[in-house]
């Protein structure tokens, strides 16, 4: 316990000087500082860079996923930022889904000679607890195109992409 007042006015002369008060077992060390060469500031830079652009791709990713998600909520194919695909896309989008447009794609096929299209991918999109069917063909007579088509329904995917 502290002294009380008037306590140390009655100790001895030779009494020894209490050591001073710590709060830890040790001494506080100070930190010595450390000037880092150029070549590992150089480094420092170069790691402290390399995580930055890791940071934005997941940022990009996480966003790009998104938006998609947002699209095919809405039943829609997303924009790939290609002012013609982008144009021909929302005049698509649109449009209602025609119940016959399989049979007028059948009927444009034979009058041009194009053979149907004999490959239908389609796949699971959109989040867990709302999937939606992408559904692409290539272009016949297109072979550098692909069409796209997003519905809940498969059949309805694929309409859509006709």
């Amino acid at each position: 316990t502290a002294p009380g007042p008037g306590e140390l006015l009655n100790l001895p002369a030779n009494t020894p000087t209490p050591p001073p008060l710590r709060c830890g077992a040790s001494a506080p060390v100070v930190a010595k500082t450390v000037i880092p060469t150029p070549s590992e500031m150089a480094m420092q830079d170069f790691t402290a860079w390399g995580v930055h652009v890791t940071e934005c791709e997941e940022y990009i990713e996480i966003a790009t996923r998104k938006y998609e998600n947002d699209c095919y909520d809405r039943d829609q194919v997303p924009l790939t930022g290609d002012a013609f695909t982008d144009n021909a896309l929302n005049e698509i989008n649109d449009v209602p889904t025609d119940t016959h447009v399989k049979s007028i794609l059948t009927n444009y096929l034979t009058l041009t000679n194009q053979p149907y299209p004999s490959l239908w991918r389609t796949r699971a999109v959109g989040t867990i607890n709302n999937r939606k069917c992408l559904s692409m063909i290539t272009v016949p007579g297109y072979p550098h195109l692909t069409a796209l088509g997003v519905s809940s329904s498969k059949e309805v995917a694929q309409r859509r992409t006709a």
